[in-house]
């Protein structure tokens, strides 16, 4: 491979280069930096819902309310879809309660 070229690069050389418009002082990189703060910061309160919903779901199934435990479960899951543990939970206490049809 031929590096010679290397020693003629100058600074100027990427003013052409169309990333270098997506600089932390551009104001569409200000843009995408506060959509995905916002899309995290919502994630985060997702995920801490779906914690909190299978928290008060394990005391409700520890209780023996079954089908209370469910309900809970499945509002865990409107927060977080991909929480295994809300899946399994719920799935446990849904055979518990004897709903082994889950409704669309």
């Amino acid at each position: 491979t031929d590096y010679s070229a290397w020693d003629l690069w100058t600074p100027s050389d990427d003013e052409a280069d169309p990333w270098m418009g997506y600089m932390p002082n551009n104001p569409a990189f200000k843009a995408m930096e506060a959509d995905i703060d916002k899309r995290h910061a919502r994630q985060v309160a997702q995920r801490q819902t779906a914690y909190r919903k299978r928290e008060e779901g394990n005391a409700a199934f520890k209780a023996g309310q079954y089908a209370e435990a469910l309900k809970i479960y499945e509002a865990g899951l409107e927060a977080d879809k991909r929480s295994i543990e809300l899946h399994g939970n719920a799935a446990m206490a849904a055979l518990k309660s004897g709903c082994f049809v889950q409704e669309p």
